[in-house]
């Protein structure tokens, strides 16, 4: 009895040590449109939670795309929606080591817009939207990469705390910019809609707000009338 009590004296509790290694992975992105080398206005979609990308591009297959281009980058993280009983969805992050997450997801975009929109610019207006999370993750992007922009469209989504938005005014108030929600969205209500609307007037942002009649998701009426405006 003697010895185990020694024994076990003399075990110590060990904790995991967590590394950080970057790894390649393959990414999905959903086009709609005709050539985009032809395009005139070029459009990036940001998903919202729970969402893929080759849902929410779809919201533009009604639209005249002779001179509409849409690429919708998919999340990196999936999961399934009741224990696997629907296909697998994506999102953008989740707060567990959340500054890693959104370094990945902006290196991941600025390879989508270097890549796949960037050489098509000269001749076209880049366009940016972010539905519910992807409002989020389009704002970080917008901030950290802050390309030429002719329309930036925030859909039923929040502000991300980081950036910092009045000291970039004269680059953001350039952007015809819209924060959109339906009036029976069961995300932006109450005093959740209060604090949106509220930081787009502390943080002196030049941006319009169009209410219209609808549920939290992407109305394809009102949609066309910004993308043809």
């Amino acid at each position: 009895m003697f010895c185990n009590v020694i024994f076990a004296a003399q075990i110590h509790k060990m904790e995991p040590v967590i590394r950080k290694l970057e790894i390649k992975r393959t990414a999905h992105i959903a086009e709609i449109g005709n050539d985009i080398s032809k395009s005139k206005e070029i459009w990036m979609i940001m998903h919202g939670y729970g969402q893929l990308a080759n849902r929410i591009v779809r919201k533009f297959d009604k639209f005249d795309m002779d001179d509409v281009h849409a690429i919708a980058p998919e999340g990196l993280n999936k999961f399934y929606w009741h224990d696997g009983a629907r296909e697998p969805v994506s999102t953008w992050m989740t707060s567990h080591e959340r500054l890693d997450e959104i370094a990945d997801y902006l290196a991941y975009l600025d390879q989508v817009y270097e890549q796949m929109i960037l050489p098509h610019l000269d001749d076209a207006n880049f366009n940016i939207l972010g539905f519910s999370q992807g409002s989020a993750t389009m704002w970080r992007w917008v901030m950290h990469r802050k390309p030429q922009l002719s329309k930036l469209v925030q859909w039923a989504g929040e502000f991300p705390p980081e950036p910092d938005y009045k000291n970039q005014l004269s680059y953001l108030n350039n952007i015809d910019m819209t924060m959109v929600y339906g009036d029976k969205d069961s995300f932006i209500k109450g005093k959740h809609k209060d604090k949106v609307l509220a930081h787009i007037a502390t943080e002196g942002l030049d941006m319009k707000i169009q209410e219209y009649e609808g549920l939290h998701r992407i109305d394809r009426k009102v949609l066309g009338d910004i993308v043809n405006a």
